[in-house]
């Protein structure tokens, strides 16, 4: 992975690849074993997945697309479930500047 931040020590690593209709959804552990095997949550029901699927010590990357902000939203401000403390923090990355 390359940028200035260090990720390694996670516990899950998961990426969101946004449609129309749904998100194409999956996480794997540090030894990329699946730990949510990809699938598609529509987006009615995606805020509701994502808070009882994303706990504290997730790492989230998000496809930058024009309905991005929504889901960013409903992504970093969910309460987690899994832990007592608050899913680590979502930073933005501008891919036009590499």
């Amino acid at each position: 992975m390359t940028g200035s931040q260090n990720t390694r020590g996670y516990e899950r690593y998961f990426a969101i690849d946004t449609h129309r209709e749904y998100h194409l959804v999956g996480g794997q552990n540090e030894d990329r074993e699946w730990v949510v095997p990809p699938r598609r949550v529509s987006i009615e029901k995606f805020p509701e997945w994502a808070q009882k699927t994303f706990c504290a010590g997730d790492v989230v990357v998000l496809e930058t697309t024009t309905n991005v902000c929504n889901t960013y939203d409903i992504v970093a401000y969910s309460e987690p479930q899994c832990q007592d403390h608050k899913m680590t923090k979502l930073r933005w990355k501008n891919r036009s500047s590499d």
